[in-house]
């Protein structure tokens, strides 16, 4: 059970309620957060902070996203969604929403000015512990990108939903295989932007 990032913390104002309630989501038990650098224009990751910047930091395990397929624009962006959440590392970043607009290139993002080797080299410097990838149904493009890349963790959809079947039959069972770790989202029956 995690914390997703949008909803209060990228509507509510009050700073004080909103630290409040991330305190009482942690004293709960939920340790795992999830955001990323484009929810609430940076409005997610900002909230965060206000809790992220304490000692209560070592308490949860965080994860944002990158929209960026280069190189640079993936670096730029995860040091300002590092300056957001107020911490010096992520337990994981993910590349978000693969598949999802018709750019997407499986080839590209591992090439030596794509998305992939600016993580990795995050990852090998301590920035971040694991990258991941994550995408939306009926995305061709991200099951191609699980089977070339070694990625450390995929967030998708898990639900009854017709349009979610694939990811059961084909996309799970192919991380599975490559040993990745397994994160669901919209587990109610949600699609996009619900």
């Amino acid at each position: 059970l995690g914390l997703g990032g949008v909803g209060f913390l990228t509507d509510w104002e009050d700073k004080d309620a909103i630290a409040q309630l991330i305190n009482e989501i942690i004293n709960a038990g939920i340790n795992y957060f999830d955001t990323a650098h484009a929810y609430g224009d940076g409005k997610s990751e900002e909230s965060l902070g206000l809790v992220m910047g304490t000692g209560r930091r070592r308490e949860v395990f965080l994860a944002t996203k990158t929209a960026d397929r280069t190189y640079d624009g993936a670096l730029r962006e995860v040091e300002e969604s590092l300056k957001r959440l107020r911490t010096d590392h992520l337990d994981l970043i993910q590349v978000h929403g693969f598949g999802t607009n018709e750019q997407d290139d499986v080839a590209a993002i591992g090439k030596a000015d794509g998305v992939l080797p600016a993580l990795w080299r995050l990852r090998d410097e301590k920035v971040v512990r694991f990258v991941g990838i994550t995408g939306h149904p009926n995305a061709p493009k991200l099951k191609g990108a699980v089977a070339t890349y070694d990625f450390d963790t995929l967030l998708c959809f898990v639900n009854p939903k017709a349009e979610c079947r694939w990811v059961d039959e084909e996309l799970i069972p192919l991380a599975q295989r490559k040993k990745m770790g397994i994160i669901a989202m919209k587990v109610y029956g949600g699609g996009p932007g619900t």
